[in-house]
């Protein structure tokens, strides 16, 4: 699970959400938000936030596991978003994806074909994320 979630944290499948401002007399980091005012919220910015994340350009799944998992604050990891408006499917998606590695790790191993590629590129072109190249993986049968 925690490498599922640090993998979550590093490439979000949404990268932004849009909230609207319903109150008056907002004022955030100095600056006023008006009224109904639409407002952006960067998913990726916020998990590579050093502020809140330790080391955050480095893949740590340690973050989520045993006492640091409680150091993380509410609200600052957000792959299914939070609180009220939050992914109805984000257990059902864990839970996919846990029995999906389990399975493929169970049966095979998997490896990097091209040493030399090491860091995955992502790209944005509209809510979503994806990788600019392809993911080349090389599957191993277990004997």
């Amino acid at each position: 699970e925690a490498v599922i979630k640090e993998t979550l944290r590093m490439y979000p499948p949404v990268t932004v959400t849009f909230r609207m401002n319903r109150e008056d007399g907002i004022v955030l980091n100095g600056m006023s938000i008006p009224q109904n005012a639409h407002i952006g919220i960067s998913l990726l910015l916020h998990h590579y936030d050093p502020t809140h994340w330790e080391n955050p350009e480095t893949f740590n799944p340690d973050r989520f596991t045993g006492l640091s998992r409680h150091k993380i604050k509410p609200f600052t990891f957000l792959p299914f978003m939070a609180g009220p408006r939050n992914c109805i499917g984000k257990n059902f998606a864990m839970l996919e994806m846990k029995v999906v590695l389990a399975k493929l790790l169970k049966e095979f191993e998997l490896v990097n074909p091209d040493p030399t590629v090491t860091k995955l590129v992502m790209t944005s072109t509209s809510l979503t994320s994806r990788p600019v190249d392809p993911i080349r993986v090389t599957l191993l049968p277990r004997s």
